[in-house]
């Protein structure tokens, strides 16, 4: 039996069960000793290409930061510059915080495809159900259009300098003078409901959230008239959030994995129970990991700054059945979540 490469979306559309979190890239020092990264004016650009080329079929980027922070161009390059055809690559772009009014959605998503050079995205999600208040705005005149240009050629250094800068995943917000404040008055009903014109208008394939608890959903569920595709959120065997996968299935709603393999000193990777599972089937932990993800009916979007995830990962592999198990039982006595976004008040649902 091999690992299931694609799952169905309520679309009818393929979504790619390893995604490369393009993100994450963006980290790595221009200067890497590693050859796999060296050789190129914009290494985010030539990594995409490199990982598309190596077999990966889905891209998972997003704004994370602010508006003018962004992937968009490497990102588009690398797909471009790629052996792959568009059509055949799994595009996945998020709407960021400080753009949730319902008449930046729209603007927001086609400044991006306009970085990227793309005519669409397969998959575009809420990043939070959260909005933040910031007074940047989509770029619409004339003169900030050159501007644009600009900044698309010099944004991979800009999201390297500010995500290394803040490489802090509870607080993104920590280079800021002032802490992110949460604006009340815009409902995130309201975001989504702006943005199923995306869908209507062929800029998006399909639409979806992230880091969507079952209340928050069940509340979207009773206005969204294009339901959401997808629901990405932290998931891993320390937070398997059981009870929140099964009603993303009950109601068709296909859930991506982030963090898959944690984070940091407290990394999954370390786990002892995942090291000797790793060692008695003669793989690697990221395998283990990735195949214990996959056999629940999750897709889910690696650390595309370890290239050898690019060679182990993106292989077949099935768990045997005691180990899937054992890993299951992880969360009876280890119980963490990586992203808390506690500089934000957020609350989990």
């Amino acid at each position: 039996m091999a690992l299931a490469r694609t799952f169905k979306l309520n679309t009818d559309a393929l979504i790619p069960a390893i995604g490369l979190g393009v993100p994450a890239l963006s980290v790595i020092s221009r200067d890497s000793k590693d050859s796999f990264y060296k050789g190129s004016v914009y290494p985010l650009q030539y990594k995409v290409k490199k990982f598309l080329n190596l077999g990966f079929r889905h891209i998972d980027t997003s704004h994370y930061v602010n508006f003018t922070n962004t992937n968009d161009g490497p990102m588009g390059g690398g797909v471009r510059s790629s052996k792959v055809k568009r059509e055949d690559i799994f595009i996945t772009q998020k709407l960021w915080n400080n753009q949730h009014l319902p008449e930046q959605v729209t603007k927001s998503c086609e400044a991006s495809l306009g970085r990227s050079k793309l005519r669409y995205y397969d998959l575009y999600l809420m990043h939070w159900p959260i909005a933040l208040k910031d007074a940047t705005r989509v770029k619409t005149s004339e003169t900030d259009k050159a501007s644009e240009a600009k900044e698309t050629k010099t944004s991979e250094a800009k999201v390297t300098e500010t995500l290394e800068a803040k490489n802090n995943p509870e607080n993104p917000d920590k280079k800021s003078k002032a802490p992110a404040e949460i604006d009340d008055s815009i409902d995130f009903v309201d975001t989504y409901l702006a943005m199923e014109s995306l869908v209507r208008s062929g800029q998006v394939k399909a639409i979806g959230v992230a880091n969507f608890g079952i209340k928050r959903l069940e509340k979207l569920l009773k206005k969204a008239k294009i339901p959401p595709a997808v629901n990405q959120v932290e998931m891993h065997p320390y937070l398997p959030q059981n009870e929140l996968l099964e009603f993303c299935k009950s109601h068709n709603i296909h859930v991506t994995s982030s963090l898959p393999f944690g984070i940091g000193k407290s990394s999954l990777r370390s786990d002892e129970i995942i090291t000797k599972i790793a060692e008695k089937n003669k793989k690697s932990k990221f395998q283990v990991l990735a195949a214990w993800a996959v056999q629940r009916g999750t897709s889910i979007i690696t650390d595309g700054a370890l290239d050898i995830i690019a060679e182990k990962v993106f292989q077949d592999y099935v768990l045997p059945e005691e180990d899937f198990q054992q890993i299951n039982e992880l969360s009876e006595t280890k119980n963490v979540r990586y992203i808390t976004r506690k500089g934000w008040n957020f609350e989990w649902d």
